[in-house]
């Protein structure tokens, strides 16, 4: 799964060290908490999709069995982290090593309702075109806070996505 944000520090904590981004996230009894919020690749033109032959495919396999099945044919980059970063990288690389993890499709740029902006002051956010690069370059991240994505509710309000996502639960042994 590729990404376009690094984890903040870039590194898997030891237990002696301050565990900022990654406090709090443990897989030992498997995955409890919102899935990693993904999009899925696409070429673009600034905002614009081009072309785009990953979600529709898994749009129409997921249909198929009410929403739920394994994405295990997909090639790097394929699909990109939006929100859950640090738990990726902790599924990835932390102690554990997960084989699977629980993602939610978010239908970014083919609803309106999934929103990209930026957390910096200067109001500069990127376009698609840049997110969906990284996913498939590995070390190649958007700087700090340059992103930040959100979903437009009902009533309006834009919320971060992880406030709008269902809780999972997974025992371990579905994972390893």
């Amino acid at each position: 799964m590729g990404t376009h944000e690094a984890t903040d520090p870039d590194y898997i904590p030891n237990q002696e060290e301050d565990k900022r981004g990654f406090e709090g996230i443990d897989f030992s009894d498997g995955w409890n908490g919102s899935p990693i919020a993904a999009a899925c690749f696409a070429v673009c033109e600034g905002d614009n999709i081009v072309k785009s032959d990953i979600y529709p495919s898994i749009y129409k396999a997921l249909s198929e069995h009410k929403g739920i099945g394994l994405l295990d044919d997909l090639r790097f980059g394929d699909i990109g982290v939006l929100d859950g970063h640090h738990r990726r990288r902790w599924a990835a690389e932390g102690p554990l090593r997960l084989k699977y993890i629980p993602v939610q499709i978010m239908p970014y740029l083919y609803d309106p309702s999934v929103k990209l902006e930026t957390w910096h002051l200067d109001g500069n956010s990127w376009k698609a075109e840049h997110v969906f690069k990284c996913f498939k370059i590995p070390d190649d991240y958007a700087d700090a806070k340059r992103t930040k994505f959100g979903v437009k509710g009902t009533d309006g309000v834009i919320r971060r996505i992880l406030n709008t996502q269902p809780n999972v639960r997974i025992p371990l042994e579905n994972l390893i």
